[in-house]
């Protein structure tokens, strides 16, 4: 039987323990808090149900609603949901979020609409791709006036560095002006929990327990033991626990878990203070509306959402309640305040904002998330690599979730990434056979030459820029980084050709890890298609570097562009390390007779040995 220790019994490793379990795993859940859920708890106070904030359960995906309705249904409140930006110097102006066309003409001031309308249709949107942060992005995409309105202000309120020092990975790769104002999640099947998102997860516990699994409460890692590159124990306050034949899951935030394991990692979090007032009112809110943004210094929170217009069941009928939602950073003016100060200013400010009056508060509570929003400052990707690198280094150690991927992600990602990650640890085929083929005479050159190329033994060292994708899906950039390179003193420059909509297959699991509703990320297959060069563009480019005496060559990704990389008269081609086992396409280049680059990078011995072999059968040495 496996056995699998995981730490946190949030979403991600409730989830991945309980799939585990369907599969017949010994699985055991260490939790430092005195419930399940994480960043998705509920608990009680009084005659109300609290959550850390409001969490909508949404997904355009049929498999994970229905997995969804078959195992909470009854837990479930399903609903649509409507949100406003909130602006004026009395708080009394709201506008619709996300914005649309209709919103634009009926809810903004005739001049000022006039104005938003003339800058989307005067755009120069390829500037986005030059964008290097946050701000020039969102300018390239909506216009100055829309973003000074709202995305400015907000975005530094929350992430806690200014939009300029952002990356642009923050910012929305499709901002989509609606025709119609239409509810957040127009597109999918959304929900809440009728009793509060920790049930689901509560019900999940039930479930592991079921099953045999063990959920421990009350156990707080500390520490992480290892010798020879693998996790030998995890030390809690209470009790250790030997891992040396065990595989160990982490949903610690990533900067814990390398801390643990030796490296102290820069990347850092914003967390979340919630701040619960309750009203002797029946409703709190205006009507129709769910949650409201606030992007002004002089109000301490950033969103307030009222919890009984998500589910009636969180309070008693004559009463509701507000989550006021404060971002904040270590050690900063918020985290040092105070509980009783930061509940008294949420009262003066929901006041100020004229949804309470002082005779209606019941009474308050408060709650501090430290690890919800992982700062993307400009050069975080570096780190958050070196972070990676360091940890993955550890061949029983997985580090997943929200926090294990410093990234910020909700139920519907945290699902998909719980289910793949359980699926791989449990395919069959996962420990691929790798010992190397007794009998093999491949004897390949030392060095290979033609007109334009001499590569190996004596001759210097053949140097390539790798351009790859990073132009961008635009020419003049492509240009550009064709000019640095001869400035550089590199001797060739790479590309990569693959017919659009085939490079990755819609149903690649990755696109599962990225939201489909306004304001989130591409997925990678749309990535692909929209950095896709056409043959008539890699043909200019060719001649272009030709002009500037560099070489040009490509990967191909299947067979018709290596015939087109043929006939553009390339002098060498790369074979992409995903293609190593695909033996059909490296036959094919084989047989042009030129020059091939191999990469081999995650493969192992035999699958080297079968494409090296495949090469030199086609009568191809070089």
């Amino acid at each position: 039987m496996k056995k699998v220790l995981i730490l946190g019994a949030g979403p991600t490793g409730l989830v991945t323990g309980w799939e585990l379990l369907k599969k017949g795993w010994d699985v055991t859940i260490l939790e430092k808090d005195n419930i399940v859920g994480g960043l998705c708890r509920s608990w009680n106070y009084k005659n109300f149900i609290l959550d850390t904030g409001p969490h909508i359960f949404h997904t355009p995906n049929k498999e994970l609603k229905k997995f969804w309705i078959t195992n909470f249904g009854d837990l479930f409140s399903q609903d649509e949901y409507w949100c406003k930006n909130v602006k004026g110097t009395n708080f009394d102006e709201m506008y619709d979020y996300p914005l649309s066309i209709e919103s634009i003409k009926n809810q903004f001031d005739k001049k000022l609409s006039i104005k938003i309308q003339k800058e989307i249709e005067n755009l120069d949107k390829d500037k986005k791709k030059y964008a290097t942060n946050y701000k020039d992005y969102i300018d390239s995409f909506i216009g100055p006036t829309l973003r000074k309105m709202f995305f400015e202000k907000y975005p530094k309120k929350i992430w806690g560095i200014s939009t300029d020092q952002m990356t642009p990975d923050w910012a929305p790769s499709r901002i989509k002006f609606r025709i119609k104002s239409l509810p957040f999640y127009h597109e999918e099947w959304s929900a809440v929990g009728k009793y509060g998102t920790g049930k689901i997860y509560e019900r999940i516990k039930d479930n592991i327990i079921k099953l045999g699994g063990k959920v421990i409460l009350n156990s707080e890692v500390i520490g992480l033991e290892r010798s020879n590159k693998k996790i030998t124990k995890i030390i809690c306050k209470s009790k250790s626990y030997e891992t040396e034949t065990s595989i160990v899951i982490s949903s610690l935030p990533l900067p814990i878990s390398s801390y643990f394991l030796g490296y102290k990692s820069k990347l850092k979090y914003r967390g979340i203070c919630s701040v619960y007032i309750f009203c002797k009112k029946k409703s709190i809110l205006p009507k129709n509306v769910h949650w409201l943004y606030y992007d002004s210094e002089k109000i301490i929170f950033n969103r307030v959402t009222e919890n009984k217009k998500l589910s009636n069941s969180l309070c008693p009928r004559n009463q509701s309640f507000i989550t006021a939602e404060i971002t904040y950073s270590k050690d900063d003016k918020i985290n040092k305040m105070g509980k009783s100060k930061v509940i008294n200013r949420v009262i003066d400010d929901l006041i100020k904002v004229n949804l309470v009056k002082k005779d209606e508060i019941l009474d308050s509570q408060i709650n501090f998330e430290p690890f919800v929003y992982p700062i993307q400052f400009k050069s975080f990707k570096e780190e958050v690599n070196k972070t990676k690198n360091y940890i993955q280094q550890f061949t029983n150690f997985y580090s997943i979730g929200a926090g294990g991927d410093f990234n910020y992600a909700d139920s519907q990602v945290l699902f998909h990434k719980s289910f793949d990650l359980a699926g791989m640890l449990t395919n069959k085929y996962r420990k691929f056979y790798s010992e190397q083929k007794s009998e093999l005479n491949v004897n390949l050159n030392n060095k290979v030459k033609t007109k334009d190329v001499k590569i190996g033994e004596a001759n210097k060292t053949f140097i390539i820029a790798e351009i790859g994708l990073n132009h961008n899906g635009d020419i003049k950039i492509a240009k550009k980084l064709i000019d640095e390179a001869k400035k550089c003193g590199c001797d060739a420059v790479k590309f990569q050709s693959y017919k659009k909509e085939h490079r990755i297959s819609k149903n690649f699991k990755s696109d599962k890890y990225f939201e489909t509703v306004i304001g989130t990320e591409e997925t990678i297959s749309e990535m692909f298609n929209r950095l896709h060069l056409n043959h008539s563009q890699q043909k200019e480019l060719f001649n272009y570097a030709k002009s500037k005496k560099i070489l040009f060559f490509s990967s191909p990704f299947d067979t018709d562009n290596t015939d087109f990389l043929e006939n553009l008269g390339v002098k060498l081609y790369k074979i992409a390390s995903m293609d190593l086992n695909n033996l059909p396409l490296i036959e094919h280049v084989a047989k042009k007779k030129l020059p091939i680059i191999l990469s081999t990078g995650m493969s192992r011995l035999h699958e080297i040995d079968e494409a090296v072999e495949t090469i030199k059968n086609s009568g191809n040495e070089n």
